[in-house]
């Protein structure tokens, strides 16, 4: 395979990666905010979910950036 062949695959693969994470914490964060055992306050919960959103969408552009 070409260089840029394979830097294509790695940066689709860590984008994946960045969108699976992104949804995990997403997840977990509303599942421990319905569960009513929330630790963190409701500040922290409002970071986590807007660093998850921004992970979900440098992901996304990474792998439209080498779809397209």
């Amino acid at each position: 395979m070409k260089d840029s062949t394979k830097s294509s695959f790695v940066l689709i693969g860590v984008g994946l990666f960045m969108i699976a994470f992104g949804v995990i914490l997403l997840s977990i964060t509303i599942i421990q905010w319905d569960a009513g055992i929330v630790q963190l306050k409701l500040t922290g919960m409002a970071i986590i979910i807007i660093v998850s959103i921004i992970l979900i969408a440098i992901g996304l552009y990474l792998i439209i950036k080498f779809i397209i």
